[in-house]
Parts: structure tokens; C-alpha cells; sequence
């Protein structure tokens, strides 16, 4: 009797659990998808014309993303105690992912245009918008403290190989190490990240006002930018490049979790270790990734279409993925 009832409570907290791992998965994308869809009805109705799009991600671009940039870094707290076995992975995982697909990508997609878009869309993930409350939903009451470190130093990381990443395969760049030097510290999210290191570093303090202005634009950008990408979405076939878009999508959301997840698993990550390197694998394309890949003359038709398909595959494979995990007791 004693052995069945256990049973019985095993599986109905089994059961419990992937209920809230579907919640989860749903309370933070909808949201997305809503403001998407937004941004497409308000197109359609001519309250979002397309010969605005243009000029509003330049405004994210060179304003609205450096602002929100700015304000992550300058509000990290870097005297925290840092896990630095799980940051050197972390950071080891995501250059040799990323070294290995700007080799790899140029010999299966043609235009340099695309080939940026692609391996962005493969090794840069939304973490700052998805790992927050996926792991402080699965650690409900516990202190989070693990996952904001690791997004300290990752994000900004990501924002560095981007930069880089779109001035490589920039047609007037690639072959002018000169040019590309400049153009990466030209760009408005390295001066964004700098200042906001700088900020950090000379422990000066803003006044409220001025901090009340800034953290309002900074909460401006993702909206704005889901809105833009719903407005400019072409998800036509025949506008679209279906091998770029599928391999990216399945390299996203499957392919890169199942390479690096086992071996964080042999290495001993645990708990909140672990679930934050799923979300930093795991999660759907960056917004922002749509943002530069229009202002640094990509394709970012593509890019937005990516960030739009592995957001929606992204709700029930994160949910697999959780749930495998938790079943392990892993995480």
C-alpha cells in the first residue's frame, strides 16, 4: 500500500510539474507572439506603414538597444561570489560554437548577407527575456543569483561576437582588417557596453530622475522591436530561404542543446547550473538579432523569420527539455 501510494504521489507531482513547465513556457512567449501580432495588425490596418520600419530600428539600433544595453551592464553586480567552473564553460561552449559555424556556415550558404544571419541565429539565444523567468519559475522562492551572473558575462559576449560577426561579412569589410576594427568599435552596443563598464568601474551614481529615464527607454525596446519585426514579417515561401531557415531553426532549438548539455551533465553541473546553461542553449533567437541584422545590411527577412519560428518551437522543446531534466532530477 505504502509503495502504491508513493507512486500515486510521484506521478501526480510528475504530472504537476509538466503543467507548470507548459504555464511556463506559455505565460513567457505569449507575450512575444502577442506584441508580434500587434505589429502586424497595425500594418495591415496602415497605423504601421512599412516606409517606417526603416527608421524606427534605427532608433532601436542607435538608441533604444544601447539604452537598454547600457542599463544591464551598469546594473550588474560584480562583487557577487562568481561560479567560474560554470562561466569557463559557458564561455569555452559558446567561442567554439561560434568559431566552428563562422568556418562551417560560408561553405553551405552562399551570400555573406545570409551567412551572418545564420550563424547568429544559431549560437545567439534570448536569454536575457527567457532565462530570468524560466529559472526563477523552476526555483520559485529561491535566490536566482547564479543565472544573473552568468547573463553578466554572457550577454554582453554575445553582443561583442555579433558586432564582430556582421562586420566580417560585411562585403566592404571582410577583406580590410582596418575597416573592421573601426566599424566594430563604432558600433553603438560596444560603446554601450564600454560605458556601461565605465559606470561600474568609477562607482559614480545617477540621480533618480536620470535613472528613472533611462531604465523607461530601456523597457521600450523589446515592445518597439517585437512590434517592428511583426510589422515587416514576410513568412512567404516563395521569399523565403527554406534550407537557411530550417537548418537554423533545428540548429537553435535542438541541435546545439543536445551537443552541449551531456557533457555539462558529465562535468557535475546541478540545479540552477544546469538550467541556466539550458536556457543560454535552448532558448529561441535574439530579438535584438533582427535589429542589427537590418541596420548592418543582412538579410533581415530571414533574421526575422528565424527569431519568429524558433520562438514558436522553442515553447515545446524548452518544455521537453525541462521536463526530461527535472525527471533526471538534474535540475
Amino acid at each position: 500500500m505504502n509503495n502504491r501510494l508513493l507512486f500515486i504521489i510521484n506521478f501526480d507531482l510528475r504530472e504537476v510539474i509538466l503543467v507548470q513547465s507548459i504555464l511556463l513556457s506559455l505565460n513567457v512567449m505569449l507575450p512575444v507572439f502577442l506584441t508580434i501580432m500587434l505589429g502586424a495588425f497595425l500594418q495591415q490596418i496602415g497605423i504601421l506603414p512599412r516606409r517606417m520600419i526603416r527608421d524606427l530600428n534605427r532608433l532601436c539600433f542607435k538608441c533604444l538597444l544601447p539604452v537598454m544595453l547600457f542599463n544591464n551592464v551598469r546594473e550588474t553586480d560584480f562583487r557577487q561570489s562568481f561560479e567560474w567552473h560554470l562561466i569557463a564553460y559557458a564561455v569555452i561552449t559558446i567561442l567554439l560554437l561560434f568559431m566552428v559555424l563562422v568556418k562551417l556556415v560560408p561553405k553551405f550558404v552562399a551570400r555573406p548577407e545570409q551567412q551572418s544571419v545564420v550563424i547568429q541565429g544559431i549560437y545567439r539565444s534570448n536569454y536575457v527575456i527567457l532565462g530570468i523567468p524560466i529559472v526563477g519559475n523552476i526555483y520559485a522562492g529561491e535566490s536566482i543569483a547564479t543565472i544573473t551572473m552568468l547573463i553578466a558575462i554572457i550577454v554582453p559576449m554575445f553582443n561583442l561576437l555579433a558586432v564582430y560577426l556582421f562586420e566580417r561579412f560585411n562585403g566592404e569589410n571582410r577583406h580590410d582588417p582596418a575597416k573592421m576594427a573601426m566599424g566594430i568599435a563604432k558600433n553603438p552596443l560596444i560603446t554601450a557596453t564600454a560605458l556601461g563598464m565605465l559606470y561600474v568601474v568609477s562607482g559614480i551614481q545617477f540621480p533618480d530622475f536620470l535613472n528613472k529615464t533611462l531604465g523607461d527607454l530601456g523597457d521600450t525596446t523589446i515592445p518597439i522591436a517585437l512590434m517592428i519585426l511583426g510589422a515587416d514579417l514576410d513568412l512567404k515561401l516563395e521569399n523565403t530561404n527554406v534550407p537557411c531557415l530550417t537548418a537554423t531553426v533545428l540548429g537553435k532549438v535542438l541541435i546545439v542543446p543536445l551537443i552541449f548539455l551531456p557533457p555539462a551533465v558529465l562535468l557535475g553541473f546541478r540545479g540552477q547550473a544546469l538550467a541556466s546553461l539550458l536556457t543560454m542553449y535552448a532558448s529561441p533567437a535574439a530579438i535584438s538579432g533582427y535589429i542589427m541584422a537590418q541596420n548592418e545590411n543582412a538579410d533581415y527577412h530571414l533574421a526575422g523569420q528565424i527569431v519568429v519560428i524558433t520562438s514558436v518551437i522553442s515553447c515545446f522543446t524548452l518544455f521537453v527539455f525541462i521536463a526530461a531534466l527535472r525527471e533526471l532530477n538534474l535540475i
